[in-house]
């Protein structure tokens, strides 16, 4: 039983990392940002095949957070934002064949039956998460503004900096 749940903690981890970690764009996803002027921001994100739009989300407020508190800023907000969906083709799956025999046997004769049954290969899609957000840095709380601190010790701790 241990062992059991060893295996399903192992497994359940090891999907969690498959997830984009926060991390500048690159192969696997991450983020990127453009600073428009001293307090405009334009952040993009993309989360790899792995990635819910929740957590490619996430990775834009973390940079928000981030770029506010790396600026001497203490809150930021969204001016503007967007989700979208990509999917792209990733490959064929394998197809595969399965025969099951059975046989009788009497004296020197066999009779039996043999039934083959063939999966055929499909195409395989993955599909990505991008979002984009416009962000102003503020020195102070203002209507709509979050706190860059509360941002950042929130979502660092479960897809932060490694």
């Amino acid at each position: 039983m241990r062992v059991v749940r060893f295996l399903l903690l192992a497994g359940s981890l090891a999907l969690g990392a498959c997830q984009t970690p926060y991390q500048a764009e690159g192969i696997g996803g991450g983020y990127e940002d453009i600073r428009l002027s001293d307090d405009l921001f334009e952040i993009r994100a993309r989360g790899n095949g792995y990635s819910s739009a929740a957590h490619t989300r996430n990775i834009m407020l973390l940079r928000a957070a981030d770029l506010a508190l790396q600026n001497n800023f203490s809150h930021f907000a969204i001016l503007d934002g967007s989700m979208r969906e990509s999917t792209r083709f990733a490959g064929m799956s394998t197809g595969m064949a399965t025969t099951n025999v059975q046989a009788t046997v009497y004296g020197n004769t066999a009779y039996g039956t043999a039934t083959t049954v063939y999966t055929p290969s499909s195409p395989q899609y993955v599909s990505n998460q991008h979002g984009a957000m416009m962000v102003k840095m503020l020195h102070s709380p203002s209507q709509g503004a979050l706190d860059a601190r509360m941002i950042y010790d929130q979502l660092n701790p479960k897809i932060g900096k490694r």
